[in-house]
């Protein structure tokens, strides 16, 4: 049994052990060996910089216009100012903008009456897109997160019983929020519902029996008028064209059954798809709301905002950031900031931007009745002092109109007496309005948009230019030059244009503005620099008072590649099925790109030329260095090729030499010393590149060339006549341009060495199998010609193939250098016409050889950094006479020196490390001893 056993162990193990192998065998199929690893032939620098070479864009630059000749577009860039921009009134730009709105409404009124007809949008026509399903008004060019479901669109008189534009004028209690995600625009409005006279300044004018409304917004540093009709978005679709809700409703006899269902679904207020006042007859919000909208395009593009910017839209102030964890002095940011609060700073409010960092993907939560991530508006602070108790309560709203905060001070808590509800004249309800203590605010809220309104006594100056940001974010060169005449209060402001305005054309990078402001001629400190904004990326800006002199403003943008499809995929993939949105958004964008365009000044334009000049002259320069070295590089090949051709037709000689004397018998040995000699001094003449004329020709071919002459003479009776003789070597000596001197050195020294051989007995020719032995030798030294170049007709060498493919690619475009192929020459000489070549012929060269090495050194890889931005500065102060120029670096100069402002912040940690020690080391000896 236990030989069985074995047996059957022996199988099992012979059977198994194969499939072993064979998994093993697939295994190693499945995991094949890593490639062999590349050997990096250079340094780990050089490698770091050759990465970094090839990491920006060759071609860098901007698109500053999307649709092709837009006469608008070249329109604004005529008004680009440039040089020295001055000072002007701060409502100036409003007023220009007012009363073109007032007058192209008038003129749309007029048109309208005279064909009896309601005002039509063109542009911006509702209905029309809505029903053909085209959705540009309320889509972009990207898809929204969220859908839009209006089902109808009527005019106002055909909503509102009895449609009024104001009811008890607009206050912070008619805005409620519809189904867009404009939240921060809404309490922007209850902002502006506090101040006097804030919202009449945008609503410029109406006439609601046309149906025309018009409206100026901020938009750049600038206003502009926006007109649109009365059409708006329902939330239930029309008796005739409803399906469900009609089933649902005829069930029910009715008297007048589509009467009842206008009244009851499409009237007032609350039938609005989108944003609706609180009265039911109330018009000016949906209407400002889609006034707002289409100046940015479509309902889409103003889903998501900070209440700051908005305000900035709607009045034209400076919006800074207020983190509550950052105020140093509570008390003093109540009295001098917040208490201010309708008078000359409108205030939001947010919480919860970071909410979801610890769980990505939780809901949503409200913090005592507030709501994370959406925005509030602070309409009032008040301070009263009871029984020597101080209260310090802040009045918020809700832009939904409804919920609000539900610890101390909101609606039915303990703190509320009558007194207290006389004393603020409040009253209990759901509509979003609430009150909070100061401490509260700055507890659950921990973002505050504080914004500054100006009035008719500041003055405003700006400048926009566009700058290339590097990857390594740092001070730009391009910086802003300020002449202040009087010390003033001033508020500076850094600017990126708005990109919710051209909503799918905003491109690949993101930026993020800083700025600094240091005193001309103080390289080592700055004076003050811009608030730190996390979440409104638009602009940067600061305040400060300003005495007399001449101020810096440096500017660092950082910018963050995002990706997505670049602007020539997105035209080309919109140009075909969206021509008439592309149209309306590339409009947009090219009039904004318009106020980066760099336009020269005077002096630039000098710079310019000078610098072509001086370019096209090193290009020269350069150009005419590399093809010198390349002639040099050909001249030395073929004079290396000479030598070695030479040396091989040498050696065959001697070979020749050694063969004829030992056939002769008689003087070999002094024949072959006498050739030796010779050979050596060859030799020494060509290792120093000094061979003469008469080293061209061996011994041996002196030495037949004296044979044939001596035969000359005598009548050759054993040679066939039929027989073509072999041409003697000496009639087949290669030729090349020579000197003539060169030329009559050779005969000298040929005819010498024939008058010496003249002496010398007659050789007797041998026969062997029928062939003269020395015509055999002769034969023998024809042999190896294949490898020395022949003699053309016209006296040049023939190179090989190679050789010449070698020297076409190499040649030159313009001229053919002039050399000598006399190996008696050891250094190179040439000349040259390219100092005589027109400038447009080397630039042309110059240029396609520069694309050639580009376009050969491309590789696959990440897109090459491009980062282009369009920034502007504007200054508000009260003086009017303060200046704004743009100082920028030499375009055209290689290497840009540092300039007085490069030095690093304060507060960046490679401040200490790079820090100049003015402190001196002390000399031995100078310490005091203990």
């Amino acid at each position: 049994m236990s030989v069985h056993s074995d047996e059957n162990d022996d199988v099992h193990n012979t059977v198994a052990l194969p499939i072993q192998i064979s998994l093993n065998a697939n295994q190693r199929r499945k995991e094949p060996p890593p490639p062999p690893r590349k050997i990096d032939k250079h340094t780990p620098q050089e490698s770091i910089n050759r990465f970094w070479s090839k990491f920006y864009a060759k071609y860098p630059g901007k698109v500053f216009t999307v649709l092709p000749e837009n006469p608008y577009a070249q329109k604004k860039i005529a008004k680009v100012p440039n040089g020295v921009a001055q000072a002007q009134r701060a409502v100036r730009s409003y007023e220009q903008a007012r009363e073109e709105c007032i007058r192209d409404v008038k003129r749309i009124i007029r048109e309208c009456r005279r064909v009896n007809q309601k005002y039509r949008d063109p542009h911006f026509d509702i209905e029309w897109d809505l029903k053909k399903g085209r959705r540009y008004c309320l889509e972009g060019l990207e898809k929204p997160d969220e859908d839009y479901n209006p089902k109808a669109v009527k005019r106002v008189t055909d909503i509102f019983e009895d449609p009024q534009f104001f009811i008890h004028g607009p206050t912070a209690g008619d805005v409620i929020q519809g189904n867009d995600g404009d939240c921060y625009l809404m309490a922007a409005l209850c902002g502006l519902g506090n101040m006097s006279g804030l919202i009449n300044k945008i609503c410029v004018i109406h006439d609601q029996a046309v149906g025309v409304y018009g409206f100026v917004f901020h938009r750049d540093g600038e206003w502009q008028q926006c007109i649109i009709d009365d059409q708006l978005y329902m939330t239930a679709p029309d008796y005739d064209e409803s399906n469900m809700e009609r089933i649902m409703w005829d069930t029910i006899a009715r008297r007048d059954t589509e009467e009842e269902y206008r009244r009851t679904h499409q009237t007032g207020s609350r039938s609005l798809y989108f944003a609706k006042c609180s009265e039911p007859n109330e018009t000016w919000l949906p209407l400002l709301e889609k006034a707002y909208a289409k100046a940015h395009g479509d309902y889409a593009s103003i889903s998501g905002g900070w209440t700051g910017e908005a305000i900035e839209d709607l009045t034209g102030g400076v919006t800074s950031e207020i983190y509550s964890s950052d105020i140093l002095d509570k008390n003093e940011f109540w009295v001098n900031e917040l208490l201010k609060v309708g008078k000359e700073f409108l205030y939001g409010c947010s919480t919860g931007q970071h909410a979801d960092w610890l769980e990505p993907n939780r809901p949503t939560n409200r913090r005592q009745g507030i709501h994370e991530g959406h925005a509030y508006s602070i309409m009032d602070a008040v301070e009263h002092t009871i029984d020597g108790i101080t209260y310090r309560l802040v009045k918020v709203r809700n832009p939904w109109g409804n919920t609000g905060w539900s610890g101390a001070w909101s609606d039915g808590s303990a703190e509320w007496t009558p007194q207290w509800m006389e004393r603020l004249n409040h009253k209990f309800g759901d509509d979003g309005i609430f009150w909070m203590s100061y401490e509260d605010l700055l507890r659950k809220y921990q973002r505050l948009d504080r914004t500054r309104i100006f009035g008719p006594d500041w003055r405003i100056t700006q400048q926009f230019t566009s700058l290339h940001v590097p990857w390594s974010a740092d001070y730009h060169q391009t910086r802003f030059s300020v002449n202040v005449t009087r010390t003033t209060p001033v508020v500076i402001v850094l600017s990126q244009l708005d990109k919710t305005y051209f909503a799918g054309l905003q491109g690949q990078y993101n930026f993020k503005l800083q700025f600094r402001v240091q005193r001309v001629g103080d390289e080592e400190d700055y004076i003050v620099r811009s608030n730190v904004d996390y979440y409104m990326t638009r602009s940067v800006s600061t305040d400060i008072t300003l005495e007399a002199g001449s101020y810096f403003v440096l500017m660092k943008v950082t910018a963050t590649r995002v990706g997505g499809p670049t602007m020539d995929e997105i035209i080309s993939a919109h140009a075909e099925h969206m021509r008439d949105k592309l149209i309306q958004v590339g409009l947009s964008y090219d009039i904004a790109h318009a106020k980066g365009v760099i336009v020269e000044t005077e002096k630039e334009v000098e710079q310019r030329q000078w610098a072509e000049k001086a370019q096209a002259a090193a290009a020269r320069e350069k150009l005419k260095n590399e093809v010198k070295a390349r002639k040099e590089k050909v001249w030395m090949k073929e004079k290396k090729s000479r030598q070695r051709r030479k040396m091989q037709d040498r050696k065959h000689e001697e070979k020749a030499a050694e063969q004829r004397s030992r056939e002769r018998g008689d003087g070999y040995q002094s024949d072959k010393k006498n050739f030796i000699d010779r050979s050596e001094c060859h030799s020494s003449n060509v290792g120093n590149g000094q061979a003469t004329a008469d080293d061209d020709r061996s011994f041996a071919e002196e030495l037949n060339s004296s044979h044939e002459r001596s035969e000359g003479a005598q009548t050759s009776t054993t040679s066939d006549p039929k027989e073509t003789p072999i041409e003697s070597p000496a009639n087949n000596t290669r030729q090349s341009p020579r000197s003539n001197d060169a030329v009559a050195d050779k005969d000298s020294t040929t005819s010498s060495a024939d008058k010496t051989l003249h002496d010398h007995p007659p050789t007797p020719k041998v026969q062997v199998n029928g062939i003269d032995a020395v015509t055999d030798v002769n034969l023998l030294k024809r042999r190896p010609a294949p490898l020395a170049p022949r003699t053309t007709l016209d006296g040049k060498l023939e190179m090989k193939d190679q050789d010449k493919r070698e020297n076409q690619q190499e040649a030159d475009p313009f001229t053919e250098p002039q050399w000598s192929n006399s190996d008696t020459e050891s250094k190179f000489s040439w000349r040259t016409d390219l100092d005589y070549d027109s400038d447009e012929a080397r630039s042309t060269y110059a240029r396609s050889e520069q694309g050639r090495d580009w376009d050969a050194g491309e590789e696959s890889g990440p897109e090459p950094w491009n980062a282009v931005c369009v920034v502007g500065l504007r200054v508000y102060s009260k003086d009017p006479d303060l200046s704004l120029e743009v100082v920028r670096p030499h375009p055209y100069s290689e290497v840009i020196k540092p300039e007085a402002g490069s030095a690093l912040d304060r507060d960046d940690p490679a401040k200490g490390a790079v820090a100049e020690k003015w402190a001196k080391t002390p000399l031995r000896g100078t310490f005091d001893s203990e």
